[in-house]
């Protein structure tokens, strides 16, 4: 997997120690959060069975792909389990194994770390679930019948679908502590940004756009695959864009580029915010399963379901959607 290790940029900030992660809920502001995560990195990559390394996936190589991740047809065959799980996993821990580098050298006692240090405990939590879930599926492989076989398939998705979600906390927390305490953007969209900072920059607006689409896929969709849907069809669609796009190399990018980038990405960070209040009360699931996709029905229960349902087809559909006119701008403008 490629490696960019913002050489640039570690070498702005300031030196200092590091020391091991404290257990969640613990007085760990001041415990630098690096070793935790350098820990957490190779614990995860040393497991025999949860992730295949060096695999790619949406053009996305990744050392954190869902190993083991198959149900059986009713023909006994193994098929592997849904991609945008595979997917979504990939980028935001692709993402954490990315950036924590840049916690090296951060002097303690100048920052705030307990919200990175306890996002991180729990991933470690979600961890030990979804391993032993995995290492079920792979013992049943060869002594199961198929129904039971597809009982511990389903466990272990419902613990990677957990481990996922613990994983995008983990990774926006990051993203926030670099960029709200670290300064990490500082200079950026003027004649001092450096490659480096755009490269951050894109890489963490990639980080919550696929945050958005797991929200519809694995939250408001409740991880089932609801193919027909627009909404879901959309996001699955976006999910592919933005993955293979993320892979692209970006292009000499002026600071009155960045600039009217930021603030169109400004004006997406507020559609976001209507959105995530959409889809915390309107559920694709019960949509699609309870309503059959009635809109009407639907409002029978909730008088605002229109409403979220406007909100969301305008941020998710494939047709002119906010994140797909985002997609075509970095597309012209950033990614060569």
């Amino acid at each position: 997997m490629k490696k960019k290790f913002l050489l640039s940029l570690l070498a702005c900030l300031a030196i200092g120690s590091s020391l091991t992660l404290v257990s969640c809920g613990d007085d760990n502001s001041d415990v630098n959060s690096y070793e935790g995560f350098q820990t957490a990195i190779s614990t995860y990559l040393e497991d025999a069975t949860l992730f295949k390394e060096d695999t790619t996936i949406g053009n996305i190589e990744t050392d954190f792909y869902f190993d083991n991740f198959s149900y059986k047809n009713s023909y006994g065959n193994k098929v592997e389990g849904d991609a945008n799980y595979i997917l979504l996993n990939a980028y935001g821990m692709n993402y954490i194994q990315e950036y924590y580098i840049l916690l090296d050298s951060l002097s303690e006692g100048r920052y705030d770390f307990a919200a990175l240090n306890n996002s991180l405990a729990n991933l470690n939590t979600s961890f030990d679930a979804v391993k032993m879930e995995s290492k079920n599926v792979l013992n049943a492989d060869t002594n199961a019948n198929l129904d039971i076989y597809n009982g511990f398939y389903a466990n272990y998705k419902d613990k990677a679908k957990d481990f996922i979600n613990d994983a995008y906390v983990t990774a926006v927390e990051l993203s926030n502590f670099l960029i709200d305490q670290a300064n990490m953007l500082d200079g950026l969209g003027t004649d001092s940004q450096t490659s480096e900072q755009i490269e951050f920059y894109m890489d963490t607006q990639i980080l919550y756009i696929f945050n958005d689409i797991r929200g519809v896929l694995l939250d408001s969709s409740e991880g089932q695959q609801l193919t027909g849907n627009e909404f879901y069809d959309g996001a699955t669609a976006l999910l592919s864009h933005y993955a293979s796009t993320s892979t692209r190399h970006i292009g000499m990018v002026t600071a009155e580029v960045m600039g009217d980038l930021m603030d169109l990405t400004d004006l997406l960070a507020g559609e976001r915010g209507y959105t995530t209040t959409a889809m915390e009360n309107f559920s694709l699931y019960n949509y699609v399963n309870v309503y059959t996709s009635s809109i009407e029905d639907y409002m029978q229960d909730d008088i605002n379901a229109q409403s979220y349902y406007e909100q969301m087809k305008k941020y998710f559909s494939n047709d002119n959607s906010y994140l797909e006119q985002y997609h075509t701008y970095i597309e012209t403008n950033i990614y060569e």
